[in-house]
């Protein structure tokens, strides 16, 4: 994505670079999360962010990427979406986008976008 230089249909030049510098941003977060062996707690994000949580099938950090809206309480209830991605798309992909987020806020709504990788549903679909 950093170095492609056409704009998808769609997307304004803008609306593009944008999209591009939030992907960075939430793939950057990662890498330092696993750099520095610290990951963010998902309570503690809001707006556009990025963790790990711990897979129980094997024990692994997967990475998820989340939108919480920013005046979120805790102990109210708020919709929940979650989005799967197809290949090659990513969690973070499907999050960086800023239609995403201002849909999320204006219906107050949590959206988590867990990494799924490939392997795992190769044995479940038929050949």
């Amino acid at each position: 994505m950093l170095a492609g230089t056409s704009v998808p249909e769609g997307y304004t030049q803008s609306e593009w670079s944008q999209t591009v510098s939030r992907t960075a941003e939430l793939d950057f977060s990662l890498v330092k999360q696993l750099l520095d062996s610290s990951f963010q707690p998902m309570a503690s994000i809001r707006g556009l962010g990025e963790t790990f949580v711990r897979s129980s099938k094997d024990g692994t950090m997967q990475p998820v990427a989340v939108y919480v809206p920013p005046g979120y309480q805790p102990n109210h209830s708020a919709p929940l979406v979650v989005l799967l991605h197809g290949h090659p798309q990513s969690e973070t992909q499907l999050l960086a986008p800023a239609y995403m987020a201002l849909l999320a806020a204006k219906t107050n709504t949590i959206v988590v976008a867990p990494w799924g990788p490939a392997r795992r549903f190769q044995a479940a679909w038929p050949h």
